[in-house]
């Protein structure tokens, strides 16, 4: 028990007890370590898709190329954390796990930068699997959510702008290809 500087009395709280950090690893659920495992996994993919970008298309499509990441991973890495959190995992430990991952962006980009014996054919169909990862993301995992007008109450203004800006984000990707006439990967 304690007194105030008003004289009154104020009850101390008890100590917390303190938990070692294995206890609290176990305790937390496994959507966590999902979370991670695939999350370093994309950022890897993502980091190789960056360096073949700028190593085997030049400085204005790794530039697209790392905005349209950075776009996509921002939003993703800050629901990540808070997944994280969710999990039962503390804020710092969030918060590393999350930059280990992030992390294995570079990894990736390392990766594609060092490889042995990678040929401008290898880095064609990196750049392939690149553009369809990206168009899956659009076309499986946005757009339908901008199509059910979920949070419009199903206004067809609503949907419309949606789409508008759908496609204003298409052509915004897009514009940089018209000065590109090709990509030459045969830079090892």
């Amino acid at each position: 028990m304690v007194r105030s500087g008003s004289g009154s009395r104020v009850e101390e709280a008890p100590p917390k007890e303190k938990r070692s950090a294995a206890a609290t690893l176990a305790e937390v659920r496994p959507q966590a370590w999902n979370v991670v495992v695939g999350d370093a996994l994309h950022n890897c993919l993502d980091g190789m898709v960056i360096a073949v970008a700028f190593a085997g298309c030049g400085n204005s499509m790794g530039w697209t190329i790392l905005g349209a990441v950075m776009a996509h991973e921002i939003p993703q890495e800050i629901a990540d954390f808070f997944v994280l959190l969710d999990s039962g995992l503390s804020f710092v430990q969030a918060l590393l796990l999350n930059l280990f991952s992030g992390f294995c962006a570079v990894l990736g980009g390392i990766i594609v930068l060092t490889a042995p014996g990678l040929d401008a054919e290898g880095i064609g169909y990196m750049l392939l699997f690149g553009s369809g990862i990206f168009l899956f993301v659009g076309a499986a995992e946005l757009l339908p959510d901008l199509l059910s007008g979920r949070g419009t109450g199903g206004a067809p203004k609503a949907l419309g702008t949606r789409l508008a800006l759908f496609a204003l984000g298409a052509v915004v990707v897009s514009l940089p290809l018209l000065a590109h006439l090709h990509c030459d990967a045969g830079f090892l």
